[in-house]
């Protein structure tokens, strides 16, 4: 099915993936589409390791509101704190281990995630020029806002 959607034949596909086969090789071209037909990205996420990157993907949302952004810097603030303290808590014997370092990562890992909610949520607010529904101090309405961040 994965390679009927990329208009390959699947064994075309499995020789094209498989590290093994010297004859055929899976092209750019074909590595996109395969991510983009699978949802699958280890494939980025490889290639940014290979250059000492990680692949961090931009979420996208339709509406924000005030108290979404709240949200977002509150669960960024109690991620980053969430990172300290496993640091602080790995340090005390002045060495890190291979299952702390995981742990340390992944804390990291989660903190670049929020990080990325929250900008997309504002780069949102940053791009949109007016709001759908107008603010009422009157009422505990949040403001919502609409916007698009696929485009830079």
């Amino acid at each position: 099915m994965i390679a009927e959607r990329m208009g390959l034949g699947k064994q075309v596909l499995l020789n094209k993936v498989n590290v093994n086969n010297t004859t055929h090789h899976l092209t750019l071209l074909e590595a996109v589409k395969l991510m983009q037909v699978t949802n699958d990205f280890r494939i980025l996420s490889a290639l940014a390791a290979e250059f000492g990157g990680i692949y961090v993907p931009r979420p996208q949302a339709l509406n924000v509101s005030a108290d979404q952004l709240i949200g977002d810097i509150s669960n960024m603030s109690l991620k980053f704190g969430t990172l300290i303290q496993e640091v602080a808590k790995d340090i005390v014997d002045s060495r890190i281990t291979p299952n702390e370092m995981k742990s340390i990562e992944k804390q990291a890992n989660d903190l670049r995630v929020a990080l990325e909610v929250l900008l997309a949520h504002i780069r949102g607010v940053h791009k949109q020029k007016t709001p759908t529904k107008k603010h009422s101090q009157a009422t505990s309405e949040p403001m919502h806002l609409q916007y698009d961040c696929t485009h830079d």
